[in-house]
């Protein structure tokens, strides 16, 4: 990490002293490209210097975001339906079981995330950035049915059940209003976060909210591992913004940041000494996709899980929920 004279100046908010150089290798699939991030010396965002005119490369059909099939994902039948018991509760606290089996086996944080909001199952929910689909799936699964995904990077448009589709679009090409708008691990991923999320506040209904859930700066995670932090994902994170940073945004598309709550996982510190050790995430020896092969114990990741638990806490965790809403005038 050194510091910089002429990199250029920070794309939130336009600041050219006092930023920061870092480098972080390509590690998902192990190329090992190395590419130039800036932190700004202002807002404190982690963003690439130069987005890559080819980035649609780095995702290719083999990212695990955009090929994996919800359904099989989910499992048998039985676990199916166990999932939509606990998913239901997650979101609508309804049903004991699904209480039960939620401690038996936490949802995914997108889910805890949108629970916050209390939404009814009849609100219009865009998801940006949608990848598989994983998210508007389980959603679909506990009763959902005013859902709809988009992604540029899909290897195709479909159909992931009736009435639940994804398309290959841009925000920009989305009409209509919608309660809730989502970016589940994707606003890192937009080349314009300014004129995404103004894009975003345009289309929100009412009292409608945006949800941002991101990797976030500064964390624990960034200040241990540096170049070997899992959540950088050189070159495919754009934008890795701080608090400060988000509230830029937010007031330059006239809205209000209401909430932050970090809700980082164990996965900033298992991925990240892998990446210490060399270990792509897409290994066969990976903890993400074998993880009795990986180096960790249960013991490790149970630390992992307990250590990340602390820092979420603390307000250091790696990763954070944005809830945003629409500006009140003299509020």
């Amino acid at each position: 990490m050194t510091r910089a004279a002429n990199i250029p100046p920070c794309r939130i908010c336009g600041n050219g002293a006092g930023n920061r150089e870092h480098r972080f290798r390509e590690m998902m699939f192990g190329t090992g490209e190395e590419f130039l991030y800036l932190e700004c010396g202002s807002c404190g965002c982690l963003q690439i210097a130069e987005i890559p005119p080819d980035l649609g490369r780095f995702y290719g059909t083999g990212h695990a975001g955009l090929v994996a099939d919800p359904q099989i994902l989910a499992g048998s039948a039985l676990k199916r339906l166990l999932r939509r018991l606990r998913d239901l509760h997650t979101v609508t606290g309804r049903g004991t079981v699904g209480s039960l089996l939620g401690l038996l086996q936490p949802p995914m944080p997108a889910l805890q995330a949108l629970a916050r909001l209390h939404p009814p199952r009849t609100a219009r929910i865009l998801d940006v950035g949608c990848g598989s689909g994983y998210f508007l799936w389980s959603l679909y699964n506990a009763g959902f049915r005013n859902l709809l995904g988009i992604d540029p990077y899909l290897p195709e448009e479909k159909e992931l059940a009736p009435g639940l589709v994804l398309l290959k679009k841009e925000l920009a090409d989305v009409a209509g209003e919608w309660d809730i708008i989502t970016f589940i691990d994707s606003f890192e991923h937009v080349p314009d976060p300014q004129t995404s999320l103004q894009a975003a506040a345009e289309r929100l209904g009412g009292d409608g909210w945006i949800l941002i859930r991101t990797p976030v700066v500064p964390c624990e995670a960034f200040r241990r591992y540096g170049e070997h932090w899992v959540q950088a994902d050189a070159p495919r994170h754009l934008h890795i913004p701080s608090i400060r940073a988000m509230e830029h945004l937010a007031a330059s598309s006239g809205l209000t940041l209401e909430h932050v709550v970090y809700d980082s996982t164990d996965f900033q510190f298992w991925g990240s000494e892998q990446y210490r050790r060399e270990v792509p995430l897409v290994a066969e020896d990976s903890y993400f996709l074998n993880p009795a092969r990986s180096i960790f114990t249960p013991d490790q990741i149970r630390h992992f899980v307990r250590e990340a638990d602390d820092l979420n806490r603390r307000g250091e965790g790696d990763s954070a929920v944005f809830y945003l809403r629409r500006t009140v005038p003299g509020g």
